[in-house]
């Protein structure tokens, strides 16, 4: 599994779907949600203790469990935990004294599935706000079914506003 060595991120986490994937056992944990670096809130199913190897090393993490992500996030807390050397020029990291190689995430176009709470109409040719959910690996292709878009794009000027043409099951 590759992992986001995340210098911005103040927390671990991994994507509920995944920690399922592993067999992670989750416990409850005494927050229920976080903030993004947006400003959104992501929602938390519990914390996972478990150890993580890191080249030849196992190292003892927690790390909470959210719906509304994909991926592993190594973030400050572990790092603190674990003395970190970023050798950027080289592509490694120094975790507790040992190298490891640095990787680039590989540019993979995702589509996001989105929940929808509720009957909404959509009438032709108007736009109409939705409230939806997105969560979960897009990749993963176990999840429950849900809904997606089709002919999807970004609204250019609004963050985290996107047209569709519809929505269709899938």
């Amino acid at each position: 599994m590759l992992a986001l060595l995340d210098i911005e991120s103040d927390i671990t986490m991994i994507s509920s779907v995944l920690a399922r994937k592993m067999q992670w056992k989750v416990f409850p944990h005494e927050l229920i949600s976080v903030k993004a670096a947006n400003g959104e809130d992501m929602l938390l199913n519990g914390v996972a203790h478990v150890t993580l190897r890191v080249g030849t090393q196992d190292v003892d993490s927690k790390v909470l469990v959210s719906p509304d992500m994909t991926g592993l996030i190594l973030g400050i807390d572990w790092k603190k935990q674990n003395e970190c050397v970023f050798d950027c020029k080289e592509r490694q990291v120094r975790i507790n004294n040992e190298w490891a190689e640095l990787r680039r995430e590989p540019s993979v176009q995702k589509i996001r599935k989105i929940y929808v709470p509720q009957d909404t109409v959509l009438p032709p040719s108007q736009q109409v706000e939705v409230d939806v959910r997105v969560r979960g690996d897009p990749s993963n292709k176990e999840e429950e079914q849900g809904f997606g878009l089709l002919e999807n794009g970004r609204v250019f000027g609004l963050t985290h506003v996107y047209n569709a043409r519809c929505l269709v099951p899938l």
